[in-house]
């Protein structure tokens, strides 16, 4: 069976963390191959393990949004830009409706991912709707993170041509805090943890996570408590 990649990123990520010992290291891995190879590194066998693609990164530090700036995007037209205290808890977006909570919402998560899970299950209409129709040029985003200690922030970009036509066509830049620039941010490593972990959550998502109802639990608030460490939902 072919390796679960995604979790193989985690396990040499914990692993590089924890500053772990080779020794221990070759029964973890060989323990994750399976039976046979585990059996050959206690007997002192040679045997193949995996090893961690060096292009990629380490496991990213907690990280924790600063500011979010939107120019001609969804309800957005001229720039602005909704500033936060980057630190760890819960954050909420509140306002009345109209007032763009959920375009904010929506661009972090395509500067972050490229794409927006919320568009997902809408028609083609919403979908194509995604540049602003009043002030359309320039349309752009730009995400500011802070990692857990760091000095300097990591600026996230995504912007679009005037020809573009799809939300798909943005170009991403990131600035990372150490001064080098990625086209995107898979190449620093944040593919695994944007994929399990939604940078945002609507009111509606907000919903349906605290009342819903994990498997082998009565109550909706465990899995609730577990995602507020990692997720910054949006209200209204």
């Amino acid at each position: 069976m072919a390796p679960d990649q995604s979790l193989l990123d985690q396990v040499f990520g914990r692993l590089a963390e924890d500053n772990v010992a080779d020794d221990v290291v070759d029964l973890v891995l060989a323990a994750y191959v399976g039976d046979d190879q585990l059996a050959a590194v206690l007997a002192g066998e040679p045997v193949d393990l995996p090893e961690r693609d060096p292009s990629t990164r380490p496991r990213p530090q907690p990280l924790y949004l600063e500011s979010i700036t939107v120019a001609g995007f969804r309800g957005v037209g001229p720039q602005q830009s909704l500033r936060l205290r980057p630190h760890a808890g819960l954050t909420l977006v509140v306002g009345r409706n109209g007032s763009g909570k959920s375009s904010y919402a929506e661009a972090v998560e395509l500067a972050l991912t490229g794409e927006s899970a919320r568009w997902a299950d809408r028609n083609s209409v919403f979908k194509e709707g995604w540049r602003n129709l009043h002030c359309g040029s320039p349309c752009e985003i730009e995400v500011m993170l802070r990692a857990e200690g760091a000095a300097k922030p990591i600026r996230v970009r995504r912007s679009w041509r005037d020809d573009h036509t799809g939300a798909h066509q943005g170009v991403g830049q990131v600035l990372a805090d150490d001064g080098n620039r990625y086209a995107n941010t898979a190449e620093l490593g944040w593919q695994q943890p944007l994929d399990a972990y939604r940078p945002f959550l609507t009111a509606s998502d907000l919903a349906r996570l605290v009342t819903s109802t994990p498997v082998g639990s009565s109550t909706p608030w465990p899995r609730f408590l577990a995602w507020t460490r990692s997720s910054t939902p949006t209200s209204g």
